[in-house]
């Protein structure tokens, strides 16, 4: 009985590690998105 308590426990444990990855991934890829379209939006303007 323990074991199986300790193994779901290691794996819900595991699902929230995994999610925080995730978000903080979406996070770094919103961050990136928006820092590379205000370059774009600078060289279009420097171009113009």
């Amino acid at each position: 009985m323990l074991h199986t308590i300790t193994s779901t426990t290691a794996v819900t444990i595991n699902n929230e590690n995994q999610n925080q990855i995730v978000e903080a991934e979406k996070f770094n890829l919103l961050q990136w998105m928006r820092k590379w379209s205000n370059n774009q939006l600078f060289l279009n303007y420097k171009t113009n």
